[in-house]
């Protein structure tokens, strides 16, 4: 009963509660700090680190029975919008539920001639969905402007979804983890690209995702090399088995990252990207991207998001009792502090990780356990710096304004 005492008060001791406090602010500052030109590198690698990209790895299946046989990716790299017009049209004589088109179809060569009759094949078939794009966005409110359709070819009866993947973030530097499934344009509901798509398709499955609410959802990423794959200019040529494309999902675009993408403007850093800390170059296409969003929604493989209070609250616990635990090393045998406290943050670290990867992968919840890590890490060093600097020179300045009777 003793022994439980004694560490009850440790627990309750100011000093706990103040250093922690201290990191916190420290950590809120430090963006700040770096955000200049010398060490916004530095900046940008640490706040687009999540523990949970590790974990991406361990999802990818390459295995027959994880494929989607009712998804099927067509590579149009190298169509014209005439040639993909003739492709459409060759490809309803299979009879598809829904052929969806990726807005790289629209990045054809100027001189091409054969806008308007894509926009005619578009029009006239009715299983076709096409893109939109939101612009104008309103962050404090949630809102956006308008929803303009790429390239004009919006018509009337033209079922679309808004292709926007990134709402606000930098996507030259951030990686791709969630999506918006819906949007407020002006005083209406729009749905995104590829929940439009499973709704023409299945519209109870789309539904059954939509009821979740979420502002955001993360994607689950199967991978790059996990769908049934057909070249466009094979089904020009007649090369296709028709029976490929009947009553399934027909999504239109490029897969290929190297092909005509100088400025890497179709390409996006994944988590699942051959490097997932650092910079090199996006690996994935939007096409790619859908592919995994779609599959994900037909799978019913959601993942659930904790607030963000949530990651607060456990990052400021593990500083807390971290402060509690170097006070009483500090007090009983200081000389092993930088030891202690440094096993102390590795055998956090392991188990901040295999506990955040573990849960995210069985489980498929989102702990949000990274900013715990960091905590975690920065306590080992600002607590000497509170208890020995910058406590007594609190203690002096208050006694300096509210001297002793």
């Amino acid at each position: 009963m003793i022994f439980v005492t004694r560490i009850w008060k440790r627990l309750l001791r100011a000093d706990n509660f103040f250093a922690s406090i201290v990191v916190f602010l420290i950590l809120a500052v430090i963006p700040f700090i770096f955000n200049n030109d010398l060490l916004r590198p530095f900046k940008e690698t640490l706040t687009d680190f999540r523990i949970t990209d590790v974990a991406f790895s361990r999802i990818k299946d390459h295995s027959m029975e994880n494929v989607r046989f009712d998804l099927v990716v067509v590579n149009v790299d190298t169509c014209s919008k005439t040639s993909l017009a003739q492709l459409i049209i060759i490809l309803n004589q299979y009879n598809p539920k829904v052929i969806a088109i990726d807005d790289v179809v629209w990045e054809s060569d100027s001189t091409d001639s054969g806008e308007s009759f894509l926009k005619d094949v578009i029009v006239h078939f009715k299983n076709i969905v096409v893109q939109s794009h939101l612009e104008g966005y309103s962050g404090n409110k949630n809102i956006f402007a308008e929803n303009t359709i790429i390239d004009n070819f919006k018509t009337g009866d033209v079922p679309y979804g808004y292709d926007n993947l990134f709402i606000s973030e930098d996507r030259s530097i951030s990686t791709l983890r969630r999506f918006m499934p819906k949007a407020l344009v002006e005083n209406r509901i729009e749905l995104s690209f590829p929940v439009r798509v499973v709704r023409e398709f299945n519209e109870k499955i789309a539904d059954d995702f939509l009821v979740r609410n979420n502002f955001y959802e993360t994607i689950y990423y199967k991978g790059q090399n996990v769908f049934i794959v057909e070249d466009g200019s094979a089904v020009l040529a007649g090369e296709a088995n028709p029976e490929m494309f009947a009553n399934k999902i027909v999504l239109l675009g490029s897969l290929n990252p190297a092909s005509s993408h100088e400025s890497f403007d179709n390409l996006y850093f994944t988590p699942i990207d051959s490097i997932y800390s650092g910079r090199s170059k996006p690996e994935m296409t939007s096409t790619t991207i859908f592919a995994n969003i779609i599959a994900m929604i037909l799978d019913a493989k959601y993942f659930t998001t904790m607030p963000d209070w949530v990651g607060i609250l456990i990052a400021f616990i593990f500083c807390y009792i971290n402060m509690a635990y170097f006070s009483f090393i500090t007090e009983r045998r200081k000389r092993w502090y930088e030891f202690e406290s440094l096993i102390v943050f590795l055998i956090e670290s392991v188990f901040l990780l295999v506990v955040d990867v573990y849960i995210f992968l069985e489980y498929r919840i989102e702990l949000k356990l990274t900013m715990a890590l960091v905590a975690s890490g920065a306590s080992t060093m600002v607590f000497e710096g509170y208890m020995f600097s910058l406590k007594p020179v609190f203690i002096k300045g208050f006694y300096k304004f509210f001297p002793k009777r």
